[in-house]
This record gives C-alpha cells, sequence and structure tokens, in this order.
C-alpha cells in the first residue's frame, strides 16, 4: 500500500502567459503536508 496525498483546498489562482498561449493554474494545499506546503499544479 503507498500512501497518495489528497488536495486539501486551493489558495490561489494564476494565469501563466507563455508566448501566445495563456495557461490557467492553481496553488494546492496538500493533505499531510508539513508548515502548509503548497504547489503550483495546472487547474
Amino acid at each position: 500500500m503507498t500512501f497518495q496525498p489528497q488536495p486539501t483546498r486551493i489558495v490561489d489562482r494564476d494565469v501563466r502567459n507563455l508566448r501566445n498561449r495563456a495557461i490557467p493554474v492553481v496553488k494546492v494545499i496538500w493533505e499531510g503536508s508539513p508548515d502548509g506546503e503548497a504547489t503550483w499544479e495546472l487547474e
């Protein structure tokens, strides 16, 4: 059995622009992460 953390909540939204494309991303806090560690993930 392996541990797979689940997203707890979304804390921020952003749109990153790469050349002529807009990419929506969200900042996610993960279940069991120390000190509220968050990562940017694709929406």
